[in-house]
């Protein structure tokens, strides 16, 4: 059974980092199904922190996210793939194509920056004002925001979401 104690301010891996078959695909699915947790937590703390909206697996997997080198193990391309797939489908990430090997790394998905972003401008006051892309991602306003620097595309998307709803 798998087990992960809360990351620290400044990221650390988590314990069940250290766990051997953590590394590995395990068979009994509930097993399972907490281990694709867990991973979730590790993949989008570890991209957090390092501020990287991109991941390229062949990268990854040579990184110390998939790979540990104080205990020996690494996961396998086709296991990372699977990991990654799953946050694809939770809409924590976005293939960039068809091959596999790039995927955009959301740590909210945009409707959930879409919501951050239009309280930020209706707290703020900016409803009748009109600002560019470039001000809301890079301003001096929104330097404490959670959208501040964040990855152009996404930051799009976001966008495309709030147009959508109006």
């Amino acid at each position: 059974v798998f087990a992960c104690s809360s990351m620290a301010t400044s990221y650390s891996f988590p314990s069940c980092y250290s766990f051997p078959p953590f590394f590995t695909f395990q068979p009994v699915v509930s097993t399972r199904e907490k281990q694709f947790r867990l991973w979730k937590d590790v993949i989008l703390g570890y991209c957090h922190y390092h501020k990287m909206h991109t991941l390229d697996v062949n990268e990854a997997l040579r990184s110390p996210l998939f790979h540990n080198k104080e205990i020996d193990r690494k996961c396998s391309p086709e296991f990372a793939t699977t990991l990654l797939q799953d946050l694809v489908r939770q809409g924590n990430a976005e293939w960039e194509d068809n091959t596999k090997k790039r995927c955009r790394i959301y740590f909210r998905s945009p409707q959930d920056y879409a919501d951050v972003l239009y309280r930020w401008i209706v707290d703020t006051g900016h409803t009748d004002n009109v600002m560019t892309v470039f001000e809301l991602l890079h301003g001096d306003d929104t330097k404490d925001t959670e959208f501040h620097d964040l990855d152009p595309h996404v930051f799009h998307k976001v966008l495309r979401v709030l147009e959508d709803r109006s």
